[in-house]
């Protein structure tokens, strides 16, 4: 076999020159998966606070309904039958309606006042549909 004959040899596999790395390719898929997994971590943060913030607030308002029902529970059961005079006919002044609720009772809801306490309960209906208690 003379030269011109003899086979040529397989072509070496192609060497990469420099440090191995990444490419942009992989670089991409990464960026885009760790913004995925910390937008879905943000917003189950933002959906806990939400639901923190409103237990909160439904705790705070069942607190201030807890609250005014033992004044006036307090105030009920040391409500005493005082009377007045108005055109020579004895009145008391224990009434009420569906509304309302008047009595005389020796628990203040201020707290420092000494004696008898004629108190008068009103309820309200707000134009949002929650009534509000008034006492006075």
């Amino acid at each position: 076999m003379d030269a011109s004959t003899k086979p040529c040899p397989a072509p070496s596999p192609v060497q990469k020159k420099g440090p191995p790395g990444f490419t942009l390719l992989e670089l991409l898929l990464s960026v885009v998966m760790i913004s995925l997994i910390i937008l879905v971590i943000v917003g189950a943060l933002r959906l806990g606070f939400r639901s923190v913030e409103a237990g909160e607030k439904k705790a705070e308002s069942l607190e201030r309904v807890r609250n005014a029902v033992t004044i006036l529970e307090s105030q009920i059961q040391s409500e005493i039958p005082l009377a007045y005079y108005e055109n020579a006919e004895k009145k008391y002044y224990f009434r009420g309606g569906r509304t309302f609720l008047d009595m005389a009772t020796n628990y203040s809801v201020w707290g420092g006042e000494k004696g008898y306490v004629v108190v008068h309960y009103q309820v309200f209906q707000e134009s949002d549909g929650l009534q509000t208690l008034w006492v006075k």
